[in-house]
């Protein structure tokens, strides 16, 4: 709760700044500015640090490299449109480069990797997965109310990372 009141806290504190609570609609004029080059550029920087990593085990990047066999599990992993939410330049995220590649691109060729977008504890039977990465988040959305205000992970996101053997603050 502490976090989510400093977050809350702060989101306030600039909204106050920026003179929205003053002036609560936007100035019209600038229609032409949204979504110009300069507003793409932040946005294309402001993803990666937006992500959210939970990590078990500190690795070097040397350790997961050389790694044998790694599981990436969850939907998002491979499905650009829930990897950006409702947070995307196309429509439900058709451009871009979905995380799953990322890391077999990262991982190269001497490393096997095995993708379960809903892995079950059969997954890990004969497995030894020296390196696991889970990839959850919201549903994508565009046009509509995309904000879950009971601020649940979907697709059974609480239980791959349970079984996984993440430990996550609920």
């Amino acid at each position: 709760m502490a976090s989510i009141d400093d977050a809350a806290e702060r989101i306030v504190r600039v909204k106050f700044i920026a003179g929205l609570f003053e002036h609560p609609f936007t100035d019209r004029s600038l229609l032409d500015t949204v979504g110009c080059k300069v507003h793409r550029e932040l946005a294309r920087e402001a993803v990666p640090k937006s992500l959210v990593l939970f990590k078990k085990w500190e690795r070097s990047k040397e350790t997961i490299t050389s790694s044998r066999r790694i599981l990436v599990a969850g939907r998002h992993a491979d499905d650009l449109g829930y990897q950006c939410g409702g947070w995307t330049i196309t429509t439900y995220g058709t451009s871009g480069t979905r995380i799953l590649d990322a890391i077999k691109e990262d991982v190269g060729e001497k490393t096997q990797l095995i993708y379960d977008k809903n892995p079950s504890r059969a997954t890990f039977e004969g497995q030894d997965f020296l390196f696991t990465s889970v990839v959850v988040g919201e549903p994508t959305y565009a046009e509509s109310r995309g904000y879950d205000t009971k601020l649940n992970i979907p697709f059974d996101g609480i239980d791959i990372i349970n079984l996984v053997g993440i430990e996550f603050p609920h």
